[in-house]
């Protein structure tokens, strides 16, 4: 059976509900024969209580005869009247209740008894002569003991016969506590522990393909368009990892054709540029001394446009370049790059009389040393370029405190830039100055920002107008590199 995203996520639940509700079977079982031991315990414990009250009023009954035998009084022939339909009512009481086979037949052994207790009695209270002292003791241990102590004791084995049974129920309700309490924990720490696996399995499932695809999306923000993936599942993840791969071959596709183009036409324009520039360079030298005036400007200004087409032509290559880059087998340290690209500037820098902070500390990275060395010149020349004061300070420093990357910085006390202009400035053709007061195409900061995100980094600008401008780019550490 296909599983689907929902069907994935909801199985664990089902599960987990599944498991709740055994357990919640057991303690209802658990609860259901407790509710019905107490409600037994509770009928016992009653019929307990009626068995203790008929004994006491059992021997008041017989304590009113023998008090009617002793003095002849009346008032303990009516007290014991009274009694007598007292024990006949917890008689009654006792047949009302729910009684055991063992317990009914043990009653109605009582209940014989008592009738021949009262039977015995009756015939004492209507005697009409009055007895010898003799004859009314020997009335007395017929009474007490014939009558009273056999009753007694069956009334006493009646008590026992209903304790003991509530007593058996006290016992099995522990019983019937502890094993629902040990079900209950056996049923947890089963149900806990698949829960949790089946929960980790199913997220894993969801979240390691989507983990993938976070991966491929950055690997394709850097321009690395060959990241592919392989589906290994048919529900909405293993579509969504298809289309990915359909959009990735599309992005390649055309952004090979995009860099195609511009290297197409900036190489097929280079060509004519450079024969418009030569032809117009030999017209103004051969012919210099017949053209007027207007004539000679006329070329220099040609002369002009073409060399500034001419650079931007240049810049246009490096832009489509930038997108090709070729990593060095052995990490490449960034102090060799600077000192290259300081000497390829000398005569720039002592001509503005600039000066350059470099610590010798800075570290190796794995990167294409050429177009390394274009970031560096970009970034060095910019802070120059736009710099107003007679001695342009410069100064790269390098933090390497973070686990994953270090964090280059470009400092310089020039002109500054405004806010509004820190996203822009990396897109290609876009300046923050004019044109007429600073020269340049507008493709350095982009070829920059260009390589910086093919090498796994991103570069960003901090700056305040006239306090001057610091860019920031960050690189993957070599341990980083060998893990990805």
């Amino acid at each position: 059976m296909r599983l689907t995203i929902t069907r994935k996520i909801a199985l664990p639940f089902v599960l987990i509900l599944l498991l709740m509700a055994v357990m919640a079977i057991v303690s209802f079982i658990g609860q259901s024969l407790n509710s019905q031991n107490i409600e037994s315990m509770r009928n016992h414990t009653a019929k307990q209580a009626v068995a203790v009250d008929l004994q006491i009023d059992f021997a008041a009954l017989l304590m009113s005869v023998n008090d009617y035998i002793i003095t002849g009084k009346q008032g303990y022939r009516e007290e014991y009247f009274k009694q007598k339909d007292t024990v006949r009512k917890h008689l009654r009481e006792l047949r009302a209740v729910s009684l055991t086979d063992h317990e009914r037949a043990h009653l109605d052994t009582v209940e014989n008894n008592i009738r021949g207790v009262e039977a015995y009695a009756d015939s004492i209270l209507n005697i009409r002569v009055v007895p010898t002292e003799g004859h009314l003791a020997s009335l007395m241990e017929t009474m007490d003991y014939q009558y009273g102590q056999r009753v007694s004791s069956q009334l006493t084995g009646l008590y026992e016969t209903i304790g003991e049974i509530v007593q058996a129920q006290a016992g099995e309700m522990v019983i019937l506590d502890r094993r629902g309490f040990l079900y209950t924990i056996i049923a947890f720490l089963i149900a806990f522990p698949i829960a949790v696996i089946v929960v980790w399995l199913t997220m894993n499932r969801i979240s390691r393909p989507l983990l993938r695809l976070v991966h491929m999306a950055e690997r394709i923000t850097m321009r690395d368009f060959s990241a592919r993936l392989k589906a290994e599942t048919e529900d909405e993840i293993g579509v969504l990892v298809e289309a990915f791969n359909a959009m990735a071959e599309e992005i390649r596709r055309r952004y090979d054709e995009l860099e195609s183009f511009a290297y197409i036409v900036a190489h097929d324009l280079k060509n004519p540029i450079t024969g418009i520039r030569g032809m117009t360079e030999m017209t103004l030298t051969d012919a210099g001394n017949t053209l007027d005036a207007e004539s000679k400007e006329n070329l220099s200004i040609v002369i002009q446009a073409s060399n500034s087409m001419m650079a931007l032509i240049n810049d246009l290559l490096d832009f489509a370049r930038a997108g090709k880059i070729e990593f060095a087998r052995e990490p490449v340290p960034m102090n060799e790059i600077l000192d290259d690209v300081q000497r390829d500037m000398l005569f720039f820098i002592r001509e503005r009389k600039a000066e350059i902070v470099v610590p010798q500390d800075l570290p190796a990275i794995r990167c294409d040393p050429i177009r390394f060395s274009q970031i560096w010149k970009n970034l060095l020349s910019n802070a120059i370029k736009y710099n107003e004061n007679p001695a342009p300070r410069v100064e790269i420093t390098c933090d390497s405190s973070q686990p994953r990357f270090h964090t280059f910085d470009v400092k310089d006390n020039g002109i500054g830039l405004d806010e509004k202009d820190y996203e822009t400035i990396f897109h290609p053709f876009k300046r923050a100055h004019t044109k007429d007061r600073y020269e340049g195409t507008g493709i350095g900061l982009a070829i920059v920002k260009r390589v910086v995100d093919f090498h796994g980094g991103r570069i960003w600008v901090t700056s305040r107008r006239g306090e001057g401008t610091t860019f920031h780019f960050t690189l993957p550490k070599i341990s980083d590199l060998r893990k990805e």
